[in-house]
């Protein structure tokens, strides 16, 4: 493998485990992810915990030991930043835009995913956990760690507990997206959370900026609060209510002007 692949694990007493992980690229490689710090000015950062994983599963008797089964929901979420530029919290977009609308009946309750606990020994099918299709056969064993990990974070809850979490904080009803931010960063996290939809991460050339919302002209009766740019071709524009975007950029002294606005 080109990257490294970090993985954590934790384990309860009642059987379940929460088993994450992410990748690490090169220097040359690793993306960049945007917050704005406390003055409202946009910053950014070495991505981090790059397309982020988590899974909740529950051991049983396997050949060899003891093996794993996966119940619930796999997770991609995003890690979104506070205004340090640190992890905050983990928004699990994907999964509230498009899992609440799938048919259960194709759902699958138990699948093994690769975890094997044997003789004091916790190890990883790495080309069964990440469909890994190579001639070589990666295995690996866990070591054990302290409390206190910077990693811990990512195992501390099931995944059912954050996606009920988010699903009591970031949706309204219908399950409709809450849109009330009440920051810069919080704005920008959100809105790129859905921009990029798991924890992946821009090139290092990209370019986020907050423009002055005046320079943005709505519709008669709409004004803007917040307004993002990227790469000078896709505007997000927030009015207190609902969320505007467009991909038809147009920049005339300061002032933008958008024809068709795709919005909420």
């Amino acid at each position: 493998m080109d990257t490294d692949l970090e993985l954590i694990l934790s384990i309860s007493e009642d059987g379940l485990f929460n088993l994450s992980y992410y990748f690490v690229n090169t220097p040359e490689q690793r993306g960049i992810r945007f917050f704005a710090n406390e003055e409202g000015e946009v910053e950014s950062t070495e991505a981090m915990y790059q397309d982020l994983i988590i899974l909740t599963g529950a051991l049983r008797e396997g050949e060899g030991g003891l093996g794993s089964g996966l119940i619930g929901k796999t997770i991609s979420p995003v890690v979104l930043l506070d205004e340090n530029g640190e992890a905050d919290r983990l928004y699990p977009y994907m999964n509230l835009a498009f899992d609440l609308r799938e048919n259960p009946q194709n759902a699958r309750v138990y699948q093994n995913v690769g975890l094997y606990l044997a003789d004091d020994v916790v190890a990883v099918d790495v080309n069964h956990l990440i469909g890994l299709d190579s001639e070589e056969q990666i295995m690996t064993q866990f070591s054990s760690v302290e409390e206190g990990h910077e990693d811990e974070f990512l195992v501390e809850s099931h995944t059912y507990e954050l996606l009920q979490e988010s699903f009591d904080n970031d949706l309204i009803e219908h399950n409709d997206f809450k849109m009330a931010y009440q920051s810069e960063n919080e704005f920008m996290q959100l809105v790129l959370a859905m921009h990029l939809r798991t924890n992946t991460s821009f090139p290092q050339d990209t370019e986020v900026e907050l423009i002055d919302p005046e320079s943005v002209q709505l519709n008669d009766d709409s004004e803007a609060q917040y307004a993002m740019l990227i790469n000078d071709s896709v505007l997000y524009v927030f009015d207190g209510e609902s969320l505007f975007m467009t991909e038809e950029v147009e920049e005339v002294d300061g002032k933008y002007t958008v024809e068709n606005w795709v919005t909420n």
